[in-house]
């Protein structure tokens, strides 16, 4: 752990030294300076059928009728005008920033803000999940200074690496369906440089001689460092109560803290002593990066013929002592290009320890944080500790040929679920959202299911999936077709099967009796009586989701700064969902209305999209 430490404590003083480098400038030459501004504005109109039942639509725990005239078709509106400003100063220096107006809200009165919503008139800025956001919202606000060196870049700024599938910046439209709506934003100081390049130019600066070989070696390495939490000044939110029994015991307290005076007892937050809110860093979340690309663009590799590659790996080491956090990130990215053959690739592992994920636990306890050993043995302390093991995986792989009129996609990802919340390994984690796969089960039925599934709990608010490929292993092949400039088709087909059981979003399956006692118990129609899946038919050896199918025409206009899309997309749900869908019906209820499982395995969306670039 020291040796740990130490090394750690070494990179980021690395890092810090890096970015803080003084270059040599003429301080009286009179640099030019430029303004660009570079954004967009979109509005999507998007209708669904099926998506809600309008006899029962159930969250798990409650069950009531909505007195609405049909909830089974959804429809709304929303919109985002994001603003990316730019200011270069000379050759070398950037200012640039995101800035976010009126982000993904709702058109409408959607939060009932005025007394009579009949004559409303001043709409509220609430998100299709609820969410209510700043109608304007600076984002982003970083500089980036390329040195003789290397390329500095220090602020708020995105983060995106390889296909998208961990780190994705959410900038632009990029994606063959759907829209990016998030994006990946951290507090970050990372220095980026081609260490061949630079020994070679200070060696020849140093000797006066010129040095055979390419102007640019095709090495890129990079170092980062992120602030991910700071503690809070004013109110400190704990992941574990104090208590006024014995502080001095209390891990979950602050160790600057005189004993329950620092957290109201039996409660998770309470008012921080605000002379040490800087000096603890208890709390604090920091990540290290670590990036090596190997990456070259029109590489002659005939007399006719060039190719392009990109093969790196982007590692992160990110810590809490808290909650005694420790996790490595491993990513690897392909990219080649050949006479119009492609392949891209990138697949992801999480490993660490961890006493934050949820269901939050109780850190008096004095079981160690041991990867191994909760790996190896952690059903013996299920009940004792609430330390948890982090082994996570996903990838993606695409593969196809792209000509002038035509591009073929074969697509091919996976996304590690968790059969069961409550051991000691966690092993679920969802694909960034805006790795965009498809219209309809990851971006509107799996984020629906998982509401209603943890709808009781907060603390599982993390686990709801948000549009991203959740707990499944899907391909999706497509074609785009391409016939004038102003306008392109996309077809695409969806297939995806349940890469866990278990949970209110998959079902149990048949194999999983030993870690899902809902296989044999659980209160499956809300009656406050335990029922048995086996005993209502909701297990099965099938691990099929559904098939969708989506398409698309895209229209260009004014060198495509206006670009509208019209988009469609249909799931049949297979058993599984079927069953995830229709599991708090009795099978008399069903049998006695078929058109209740006819309806909600078909779920349909349209959605049109208007978007001005610039």
């Amino acid at each position: 752990m020291t040796h740990s430490r130490t090394t750690r404590n070494m990179l980021v003083s690395v890092a810090f030294a890096l970015a803080t480098m003084v270059f040599a400038v003429d301080a009286s030459a009179e640099l030019p300076i430029y303004f660009d501004l570079h954004g967009y504005y979109r509005a999507r109109g998007v209708w669904t059928m099926n998506l809600f039942d309008a006899e029962a639509p159930h969250a798990y725990g409650y069950s009531w009728a909505l007195p609405y005239e049909d909830p089974n078709h959804t429809y709304y509106l929303t919109m985002r005008a994001r603003l990316q400003p730019e200011i270069r100063i000379g050759e070398s220096l950037k200012i640039l920033s995101t800035m976010d107006v009126l982000d993904n809200v709702v058109w409408g009165d959607n939060e009932n803000i005025a007394a009579t919503p009949f004559f409303a008139g001043d709409p509220s800025t609430t998100q299709p999940d609820g969410t209510v956001v700043d109608a304007f919202k600076v984002r982003r606000v970083w500089a980036e200074w390329t040195t003789m060196l290397g390329l500095l870049r220090v602020g708020r700024q995105p983060s995106h690496w390889g296909m998208g599938l961990l780190a994705n910046s959410g900038d632009g439209f990029d994606d063959d369906f759907g829209d990016n709506n998030g994006g990946s934003t951290y507090d970050r100081i990372i220095f980026a440089t081609r260490p061949i390049d630079l020994v070679k130019g200070i060696a020849e600066k140093a000797s006066g001689r010129t040095f055979p070989g390419p102007e640019e070696y095709p090495w890129i390495f990079a170092i980062g460092f992120d602030k991910l939490v700071e503690s809070s000044q004013e109110r400190y939110y704990s992941n574990f109560p104090c208590t006024d029994e014995d502080p001095s015991n209390d891990s979950g307290c602050d160790e600057y803290a005189e004993g329950s005076s620092f957290l109201s007892p039996n409660t998770e937050s309470g008012y921080r002593q605000n002379p040490i809110w800087l000096s603890d860093r208890g709390d604090d979340v920091n990540e290290l990066i670590l990036v090596s690309v190997f990456k070259k663009e029109g590489w002659q590799v005939s007399k006719k013929h060039e190719m392009d590659l990109t093969v790196g790996v982007y590692a992160v080491h990110r810590w809490q002592r808290e909650t005694d956090s420790d996790a490595w990130i491993v990513d690897g990215y392909l990219n080649w290009k050949f006479r119009g053959f492609f392949l891209q690739a990138e697949g992801y592992k999480i490993m660490g320890t961890s006493k934050a994920i949820a269901p939050k636990g109780d850190l008096k306890d004095s079981f160690d944080c041991s990867y191994s050993e909760l790996i190896d043995d952690g059903w013996a302390h299920a009940d004792e500790s609430s330390c948890k093991a982090a082994n996570i995986s996903g990838y993606a792989i695409r593969a196809g040929y792209e000509h002038s009129f035509l591009k073929f996609t074969w697509e091919n990802g996976m996304a590690t679920g968790d059969p069961d919340l409550l051991d000691p390994v966690y092993t679920g984690r969802q694909l960034h959202p805006d790795h965009n796969v498809g219209l309809v089960l990851y971006k509107i039925v799996m984020p629906q299911l998982t509401r209603e599934a943890y709808a009781n709990n907060s603390n599982y608010a993390p686990l709801w999936a948000e549009g991203g490929v959740y707990n499944s292993v899907y391909i999706f092949p497509r074609v785009k077709l391409v016939p004038t400039e102003m306008v392109d088709f996309r077809f695409g087909v969806l297939a995806a099967w349940a890469d866990r059981a278990g949970g209110n979003t998959t079902l149990p399956l048949l194999d999983d009796e030993v870690h899902d006692t809902a296989i044999t118990m659980g209160d499956t129609d809300d009656d406050g009586q335990m029922d048995s899946w086996r005993d209502k038919g909701l297990i099965n050896s099938d691990r099929a989701l559904g098939i969708e199918i989506d398409a698309a025409a895209h229209l260009h206009f004014l060198e495509e700064h206006i670009d509208i899309s019209l988009e469609f997309g249909w799931l049949h749900a297979h058993r599984r969902l079927q069953q995830a869908m229709l599991s708090s019906y009795s099978p008399e209820e069903l049998n006695a209305n078929p058109a209740i499982a006819q309806r909600l395995s078909n779920i349909y969306t349209v959605q049109l999209r208007t978007a001005f670039i610039w």
